[in-house]
């Protein structure tokens, strides 16, 4: 299954708005309860709506038919059996068709547009980011690397510290007892070698910023030894549970492991949308709340991070020519280039998402933040 979204997120992003357009397309391809797909229906009927928006036969509307004829064709060539969600960008004139299956419906929408629609990918890439579980314990370490909810990649440690049997084993001197200190040193000396081996293997698996968070689930004798040999880009990000061990079931640490690391990246933005308020109230000019003020720092280039709750809701308009968004009232002709083709009702929880990821603004979906609502729904941090 093609799932590298926030390698699709960063292409789409370097695109430019010139001359020609790009059809976004997102699906639901998820089976219903007799194993067929539907998709196909809406995908032609969205097609015909943008062809019948057109002049009939003009160079535009005739690229739209062709562009129905390489969507369909993909997905009824390449779409997975394991693939619920697709979403595919499409630019005859720009030469690009970039598609993504993933294990999650998209909600479906056909956007045309001089600029690929990005925002369903930047809260899926929030949403499902990836990350890492070390499950250990004195003799065996696995570890998995999630995306999406599914294990992108496994490995395995075993180590055999039971070489020496608990009834003793041979030395020259005869038989030594599982009481011996220098069978218990010996031991204690293969548990260190594997807790090394496993700190190694995650360094290699999870190191290099590969991962969000690890989640690690290890025995309570080998736990401070092990987090003490992990680097410190990793130990700084670990979400320790014990609610699983080595024999429990992938299916169990998956949902178990997800649930940890979403609840961690909530506490997170929980926290950055609060001191956003906080310093939006105060004098030092450090961060803006309210959709005008966010605008506003973006359009500056002073905004470093973009905080903005689920629930967050607002319109404004945006010019067809420069594509600069607008908040506030409707306006006849554009303030910045002086074109007329005004689009008075765009969401501007989209257009922003899109204008900070296109500036390298980090933006930061919250959900649950009473305190950000109350201040509007979405802040700002600015830079120093």
């Amino acid at each position: 299954m093609i799932t590298n979204i926030k390698d699709t997120l960063r292409d789409m992003l370097k695109v430019r708005p010139d001359l020609g357009c790009v059809v976004s397309v997102y699906l639901d391809v998820s089976a219903d309860a007799k194993g067929q797909r539907r998709h196909g229906a809406f995908l032609r009927k969205e097609f015909q709506r943008l062809v019948r928006s057109l002049p009939p036969r003009s160079p535009l509307a005739v690229m739209l038919e062709q562009d129905l004829r390489l969507a369909e064709k993909y997905l009824s060539g390449k779409l997975e059996s394991r693939s619920k969600g697709a979403a595919l960008f499409i630019s005859q004139t720009k030469g690009f068709l970039e598609a993504l299956q993933v294990p999650f419906p998209f909600a479906n929408a056909v956007v045309m547009s001089r600029l690929p629609y990005v925002y369903p990918l930047a809260r899926l890439a929030d949403d499902y980011a990836r990350y890492g579980v070390i499950v250990c314990d004195e003799q065996k370490a696995r570890l998995l690397t999630v995306n999406l909810g599914q294990v992108e990649e496994e490995q395995d440690l075993i180590t055999d510290t039971s070489a020496a049997p608990a009834q003793g084993y041979e030395t020259r001197k005869g038989r030594m007892g599982w009481a011996n200190q220098r069978h218990q040193r010996y031991f204690r000396e293969q548990v260190a070698r594997h807790l090394r081996e496993a700190a190694a293997l995650a360094r290699r698996q999870f190191g290099g910023g590969r991962v969000a968070h690890v989640v690690l689930a290890a025995e309570t004798a080998v736990l401070g030894d092990l987090r003490q040999l992990l680097p410190q880009e990793i130990a700084s990000g670990l979400i320790v549970t014990g609610g699983f061990d080595i024999k429990t079931p992938t299916a169990r640490i998956l949902a178990l492991s997800d649930r940890l690391f979403r609840e961690r990246e909530n506490q997170h933005s929980l926290a950055l949308a609060e001191r956003t308020v906080v310093l939006a109230r105060g004098k030092g000019g450090r961060a803006v709340t309210g959709t005008d003020p966010v605008l506003g720092s973006l359009m500056q280039g002073r905004a470093e991070t973009m905080v903005i709750e689920e629930r967050y809701e607002d319109h404004g308009w945006q010019c067809g020519t420069c594509l600069r968004l607008g908040a506030g009232g409707k306006v006849s002709r554009c303030p910045y280039c002086g074109g007329g083709d005004i689009d008075q009702g765009p969401e501007m929880k989209e257009g922003l998402v899109e204008l900070a990821l296109r500036q390298g603004v980090n933006v930061e979906f919250v959900s649950g933040s009473k305190l950000l609502m109350a201040n509007s729904g979405i802040g700002a941090l600015l830079r120093n």
